[in-house]
């Protein structure tokens, strides 16, 4: 990713490929940042976005919380 100079990334989150993170922006812990997406708030953890000006896609089901 570029641009995530002072940006924090939280826990196991990943970022595709020429993703833009704005500064002072978070990405949550597991959570994913779609190629070529532009960061523009904070992104949840657990969740999928993707685009430019970044929506949420998905939400991600973790299994050690599922009973």
């Amino acid at each position: 990713a570029k641009d995530t100079a002072n940006v924090p990334l939280t826990g196991i989150g990943r970022t595709g490929a020429g993703a833009s993170i704005l500064p002072n922006f978070t990405v949550g812990e597991n959570a994913v940042v779609g190629a070529v997406s532009v960061v523009t708030h904070d992104v949840e953890s657990n969740t999928i976005v993707a685009g430019n000006l970044v929506q949420m896609v998905r939400r991600i089901c973790n299994s050690a919380s599922v009973k």
